[in-house]
């Protein structure tokens, strides 16, 4: 809606334009209107009528006369007229026009007869309902150039997400998105107060809390209390019951609503009653509602108990499957408790056997509502489910268990967010897993300590938490002893343990990376089938983390890739991060940016607030290398700002280098960010390694040598997959050197640099460093031009490679500048090769020496097809004919063999 308005104010500068906003009253008419004035840029002119106003003639008219500062005389409309012609382009908006009295709507449809042609846009809000100004309107806006009737209605959810996405900057979606709709209802008013609610409380702000906050002071205060409370009070019986029935059940027929109201003894209450109260509407041909969804716990608050338990029972007698079982749970008594608690966990039973972890949790909950002590039941189902949410969504009640190992360990979960991790261990290690009874806590006990561990490596310090694998052997131990009487949950016993034992070895500092790998294989080959395979994917998930971290990207491309359950929401996130970040580094931004957004809005659904930043950091990685400052901007406007070393953290440091990079500013700047990353030791954890480079460049660029020397020994002594730790020290090295004046040191290092990097992509296709292949592509160029050096044609290849990658990837602040850079090179003379390279050339065809040297130059098949505008087939073909006249049998031969024609 807003986009059509916007396009409206903008069209009025050619001639008047009106829109006219219908809609039931609180549908959001006057904030849509509001915002759309606020988003013009046009002065703006506002007349609001009230109900009294009807009654007294030209009152409103007079009221607008004033907003102009003049006083109407006999002929109204022409005064206003002469006030809206001087006072210039303006947006005019009058709400509420249906309190409008008659005399003061006629003179306002005489001006809006004839103000056409002056820069005017007339915005009007109102019911549905006639008067002359508004059936004008309806005559007027049957031509489309004269502006639009925009009917508002409450938000559909995938439009209330677009709008929080707009005014917020993150993305919603899932649970949290359904939260919304529940509580606002969709309507704009009340999404507006939620995102001035998530902005005013902080960075931090978790939007889920901030959603129950709208719902404690929406749907009890303010004008709809006031509504509610006046129908209530007024309405029969009969209609009392009705409005309950309503926000209870939701949506409900005429005919179940009679039945509700006969099974509570209470006299039948028309449609026409509960539509005059403004609080219903009708859904369908024969269904009622609630207007407004935040209405619901209005009218709950106001009625006994004794009324809503009878309206629960009537409800439960009535509807069938879920929605009946929840309003029996809701009218049992002690007579009935225990009949309904075995209907609930049969039900729990079954929604677990078909996977549906939502449901289970739902039914949990209405478990421990007839019988407190299935609480255990409920935390059990939020881990289950892998969302932490669900969790943080019952932090009270958990609170209020008695003391359990369950409740210990849910809380110290639920406490992550704000206490440290060395915290956390402690209060684990209080624990003796030998002397828990109920084995349920014990699976608990290991999602609580597998949280930990993940926390602890996020903040970079692993070692914190490898203590808890004391609880490796009893929580695996109490799975096979249940085996023979409780075959489920010792199948999960043994599945938690081993998943614990995983991620304790995934994330051990005090052994290398690549040496993590094969005990993490013989872990899952060790195994039974079912436990085996459901512990694969996590371990896949870590075996791909790890050869991520240590630069072997194509395989922690094909492991992550392959990844599609786990039931570890930290460890999912991870991978889901890694993989968009080498979409990025691949220079396939497209995936990258869809990766991490998909990734962000799950992250924000499901995880807490304080894990957060990592997902905004990747999340704002594409914007910014775009030039999209505002994007991130608003995206790490969500970091921490503590000094504690975390993932997050170094993640969003590495953003925003990229950022700097990308625009070519601030090198200061980027040093400062990557010293800080690398200084640390963090690096490792974000696998930047190549990194290295960037900061010994940003060093350089500040005049910083000695600085600079040093990022090239940090650079050199950090372990990482060999040709990407060759490319980076050779491209640092060629900086160095061509800071230094030394023209063939530097031009040696760079195509060394280049080499290397091609070699990386050959050996990691879809994971390659493609993007740091346009930084050495403009440090080399513009270095060949200080240095007043020949152009290689490898650098030329690479440049253009460079250009085109940046194209695809939409980084034209980034592809213009090394489109000049391309422009200030002296054309490359064609190469001269040595002796042996002329002998083997002049066997060949002018087309085949082209050939020739495009292989020698590293390029692949398709990739000389893409330069002589040939298919792949034909460059097979005239590779093919090369190799067979000149005698070799491998590319490499031939490569060797002109290497020299063509460095």
């Amino acid at each position: 809606m807003l986009a059509e308005l916007a396009v409206m104010a903008a069209d009025c500068a050619s001639g008047a334009k009106v829109a006219w906003l219908v809609g039931s009253e609180g549908v959001g008419k006057s904030t849509l209107a509001r915002l759309a004035c606020e988003a013009s840029g046009l002065q703006v002119h506002r007349l609001d009528v009230y109900p009294e106003d009807r009654e007294h003639p030209l009152a409103a008219v007079n009221e607008l006369g004033a907003t102009f500062g003049i006083t109407l005389g006999t002929d109204p409309a022409q005064d206003l007229l002469r006030a809206i012609e001087a006072a210039g382009p303006m947006a005019l908006v009058i709400e509420d026009a249906q309190w409008m009295d008659e005399a003061s709507q006629l003179a306002v449809w005489q001006v809006v007869r004839r103000f056409r042609r002056l820069p005017v846009w007339l915005v009007v809000t109102s019911t549905d309902i006639a008067g002359p100004l508004l059936d004008g309107l309806s005559l007027l806006l049957r031509s489309p150039d004269r502006g639009q009737v925009v009917t508002v209605t409450p938000l559909r959810a995938q439009e209330s997400a677009a709008f929080l996405k707009e005014e917020l900057g993150v993305p919603v979606d899932g649970e949290t998105l359904e939260m919304v709709q529940s509580v606002t209802g969709g309507y704009p008013s009340l999404l507006v107060s939620l995102a001035d609610q998530v902005r005013l409380s902080g960075q931090a702000a978790n939007l889920r809390r901030a959603v129950g906050a709208l719902a404690q002071r929406g749907e009890g205060s303010g004008l709809l209390r006031q509504h509610v409370t006046s129908v209530l009070e007024n309405v029969t019986p009969g209609g009392r019951g009705a409005l309950l029935a309503l926000a209870q059940g939701g949506e409900l027929t005429a005919a179940q609503l009679s039945q509700v109201l006969r099974l509570r003894g209470l006299p039948d209450s028309g449609t026409d009653e509960l539509l005059a109260t403004g609080l219903a509407e009708r859904a369908g041909a024969t269904g009622l509602r609630l207007r407004h969804q935040p209405a619901r716990r209005a009218i709950e608050e106001r009625m006994t108990w004794n009324e809503a338990r009878d309206s629960h029972a009537a409800l439960a007698t009535l509807l069938t499957g879920l929605d009946g079982l929840e309003h029996r749970v809701a009218a049992a008594d002690e007579s009935t408790s225990g009949e309904v608690l075995i209907e609930v966990l049969a039900q729990l039973a079954d929604a677990y056997a078909s996977n549906d972890l939502g449901l289970a949790f739902r039914l949990a909950i209405h478990a421990a509502d007839l019988e407190p002590t299935f609480m255990i039941e409920a935390i059990l189902a939020a881990l289950r489910s892998g969302r932490i949410s669900r969790l943080i969504d019952i932090a009270d009640r958990v609170d209020n268990m008695p003391p359990s190992v369950g409740r210990t360990a849910a809380m110290t979960i639920l406490e992550l967010s704000h206490e440290s991790v060395a915290a956390a261990v402690d209060r684990l290690m209080g624990i003796d897993a030998d002397d828990v009874i109920d084995p349920r806590e014990l699976v608990i006990l290991a999602h609580a300590s597998i949280q930990v561990v993940v926390a602890s490596s996020l903040h970079m310090a692993p070692e914190l938490s490898m203590a808890l694998s004391r609880f490796v052997d009893p929580v695996h131990r109490r799975g096979v002893d249940l085996a023979p009487v409780q075959p489920d949950l010792a199948i999960e016993l043994r599945i938690i343990s081993a998943g614990l034992e995983a991620i304790l070895i995934g994330m051990n500092d005090a052994i290398a990376p690549a040496q993590r790998i094969e005990p993490l294989t013989d872990l899952v080959q060790r195994l039974d089938p079912v436990s085996g395979m459901l512990v694969g994917p996590i371990v896949g998930s870590l075996i791909g983390i790890l050869h991520y971290v240590t630069g072997d990207l194509a395989p922690a491309k094909t492991e992550l890739a392959r990844i599609t359950a786990m039931d570890i929401p930290l460890v999912r996130m991870q991978s889901e991060l890694a993989l968009a970040h080498l979409a990025f580094l691949d220079g396939d931004w497209d995936t990258a940016h869809a990766l991490a957004d998909k990734h962000l809005a799950a992250t924000l659904d499901s995880l807490q607030a304080p894990l957060w930043p990592q997902s905004f950091a990747v999340a704002a990685l594409v914007p910014a290398a775009r030039g999209e400052a505002h994007v991130v901007a608003e995206y790490l406007g969500w970091q921490d700002a503590s000094t504690e070393s975390t993932v997050g953290g170094a993640a969003g440091k590495l953003t925003e280098a990229w950022g700097l990079v990308a625009t070519d500013t601030d090198p200061k700047r980027v040093a400062e960010l990557l010293d800080r990353v690398w200084a640390r030791g963090d690096i490792s954890y974000v696998s930047g390694h190549p990194t290295g480079a960037l900061r010994v460049r940003a060093h350089l660029q500040t005049g910083n040598r000695p600085a600079a020397e040093a990022a090239l020994v940090a650079l050199e002594n950090e372990p990482y997959e060999a040709q990407a730790h060759a490319y980076a020290t050779s491209h640092a090295s060629a900086l160095l050197a061509e800071d230094a004046g030394e023209t063939d040191a530097a031009t040696e290092a760079f195509a060394t640099a280049a080499r290397h990097l091609r070699a990386q992509a050959r050996t990691n296709p879809g994971a390659a460093l493609q993007v740091f292949g346009a930084v050495l592509a403009e440090d080399w160029a513009l270095a060949v031009v200080r240095l007043g050096a020949a152009t290689p044609a490898r650098l030329v290849t690479l440049l253009r490679d460079s250009i085109a990658m940046l194209t695809r990837a939409g980084a034209t602040l980034w592809r213009d500048r090394l489109v000049r850079v391309e422009h200030q090179l002296t054309p490359a003379a064609p190469p001269v090769p040595s002796r042996s390279g002329l002998d083997l050339l002049g066997t060949l065809t002018s087309r085949e020496r082209e050939v020739a040297l495009l292989v020698a130059d590293g390029l692949s098949n398709r990739e000389i097809a893409g330069r002589l505008f040939v298919t792949v087939r034909t460059a097979e073909y005239h590779v093919h004919n090369v190799l067979t006249k000149i005698g070799m049998t491998s590319r490499a031969q031939l490569q060797q063999a002109l290497g020299e024609a063509v460095a």
